[in-house]
């Protein structure tokens, strides 16, 4: 496989009347590149859209939802990694943190935040961050080693899909975006590598079947994207739907903006508080984090979403222990 700048596509005879063909690529320097079948893998920047619209078919149309995190991260190394002592992604008030293991005694540390939290910007600067990590209970001792660089501070873009194939009918043929060239997420979950490797994997046969029939090949594409990817995008898109409102709500000392007895929220929640009380629904839980079944797809097995509830109504709703508000900006000051 072959990665290059394209200054343009290629388009021969019509598949489809309209419908630009692509059999190749022009590259940036001028050479061209014939191709059977052209795989885009250039990211969540993909010119390709304006590529299809400039070979003459219709740009296709984006699909977005801006949850709007900034993230923080400052990495460590030391001769042991930290205990975990709380989940990996804890979302602690109107912040949240997000702690990674690596190797070779290296790790991470993220904290991030709505982009509207003025206060929180703050932890750019090494004190302000370290300050607020030692507020953490549970995730202090994330910052027992050496503090490896500056603070890398960025601002999601939106959660993301392109349509390539509209009303049945594809925007070009010849040509198959895949991974975040397709679609994309906030990073707050970690599943872009998991969900870019999905398509690929579910990709692969579609192009070995159909290489030679540009039509069904666009089709194959549209399915097997629905049927794995688009679902595990949405799944991610709705982790963000519940929580950057709440974000926004604490920040301006607000109420929960959410109503708990709506199924869609306490669902989720119950889930995610019962996993730390009971190993069986831990195990379902990591199925989902892990990206191997689906949220709904677990809760609809027996016994289930009876076992959840049970555990659920049992305990207090868990929550990462941490500074309220107000205290937070008092770490700031």
């Amino acid at each position: 496989m072959t990665f290059i700048t394209v200054g343009c596509l290629v388009t021969g005879t019509e598949v489809i009347p309209g419908v630009p063909h692509v059999i190749g690529v022009r590259t940036e320097v001028g050479e061209t590149i014939d191709a059977r079948v052209v795989v885009d893998a250039g990211g969540r920047r993909s010119p390709l859209s304006s590529l299809i619209e400039a070979a003459g078919g219709r740009r296709p149309p984006e699909h977005a939802f801006e949850a709007g995190f900034v993230y923080n991260t400052r990495y460590y190394r030391g001769p042991q990694l930290p205990e975990p002592r709380d989940d990996l992604l804890s979302a602690i008030g109107s912040i949240s943190v997000l702690t990674l293991p690596g190797d070779n005694g290296w790790w991470s540390v993220t904290l991030y935040h709505s982009p509207r939290d003025k206060q929180m910007r703050k932890v750019r600067d090494p004190k302000a961050f370290g300050r607020v990590l030692q507020a953490l209970p549970n995730h202090a001792h994330w910052a027992n080693g050496d503090p490896q660089g500056d603070i890398f501070s960025m601002a999601a873009t939106a959660n993301t899909t392109r349509e390539f194939v509209v009303d049945g009918k594809p925007c070009a043929t010849g040509v198959v975006p895949l991974g975040d060239a397709w679609g994309f997420t906030n990073p707050s979950i970690g599943r872009g590598i998991t969900l870019g490797l999905m398509h690929v994997v579910d990709m692969a046969p579609a192009i070995a079947e159909h290489i030679d029939d540009p039509l069904q090949l666009a089709g194959e594409w549209e399915r097997r994207t629905g049927d794995r990817p688009a679902r595990w995008h949405a799944a991610t898109v709705g982790f963000d739907r519940l929580r950057a409102p709440q974000v926004d709500a604490f920040l301006q000392g607000l109420d929960d903006p959410f109503d708990p007895s709506d199924p869609s929220v306490a669902g989720p929640r119950a889930f995610a508080s019962a996993a730390h009380y009971d190993p069986q629904v831990l195990q379902w839980f990591f199925e989902v984090t892990g990206c191997f079944t689906l949220p709904g797809d677990v809760m609809a097995r027996q016994g289930v979403l009876e076992r959840v509830r049970e555990v659920a109504s049992s305990a207090p709703p868990y929550s990462s222990p941490g500074p309220n508000r107000a205290e937070l900006e008092e770490v700031l000051a």
